[in-house]
């Protein structure tokens, strides 16, 4: 058996075996009563069947140490199996996960070295049809950074809103309101509101 394999790519019954020993030695270390060997192979398939996809080394490694779990009496059962897996696999995770991000901060600081950068520049220089901007002022900096200015807003005073509505009024009076045409009875602004005051 290859400890580095997964389960499903190992003997099924070699697995189970190593499985159910190491079950129980661990019922034996930790005086579980009524631990006998059919429950160990029971306890083994389960294991086996429920994590095909984990090492048999990251199995061991739980059955021979298994972690603390809030239970003061254990028992080795499906469900403290299980506690003990996700920790140990929680584990693994944050490890690979450390790992990889620091995979990706030395890729991050290899990726744009001065030389490279320099390289880049001077691509960009020998290309034709392509003409660099000059830089930008500290004038012009500050200007296009800043968000456009808002008018300012005066509130009407009573004369214009007064005037508003008369218009409005004078509009729905002598137009027509589909066509937008004149109406026969139609009157200038000047006298209708001379009239209608």
């Amino acid at each position: 058996m290859n400890r580095s394999l997964i389960l499903r790519e190992q003997d099924k019954y070699a697995v189970i075996k190593d499985i159910a020993l190491k079950l129980l030695n661990v019922a034996r270390l930790y005086s579980i009563k009524d631990f006998a060997d059919d429950n160990a192979v029971l306890l083994a398939q389960w294991i086996y069947d429920n994590y095909l996809c984990e090492t048999l080394e990251m199995v061991n490694r739980v059955l021979s140490n298994p972690p603390t779990s809030k239970e003061r009496v254990w028992r080795l059962t499906p469900d403290t199996i299980n506690e003990w897996m996700t920790i140990e696999l929680e584990r693994e995770a944050v490890v690979r996960e450390r790992e990889v991000h620091n995979q990706k901060q030395i890729e991050v600081e290899n990726e744009w070295t001065p030389d490279r950068l320099a390289q880049w520049r001077k691509v960009i220089d020998e290309s034709k049809g392509f003409k660099p901007s000059l830089p930008m002022t500290q004038a012009e900096i500050l200007e296009e950074g800043q968000e456009k200015k808002m008018r300012k807003y005066f509130a009407p005073n009573e004369e214009f809103v007064i005037g508003q509505q008369l218009h409005i009024a004078w509009i729905k009076a002598n137009f027509d309101p589909i066509t937008g045409e004149k109406l026969p009875n139609w009157i200038s602004e000047d006298e209708w509101i001379k009239m209608n005051l």
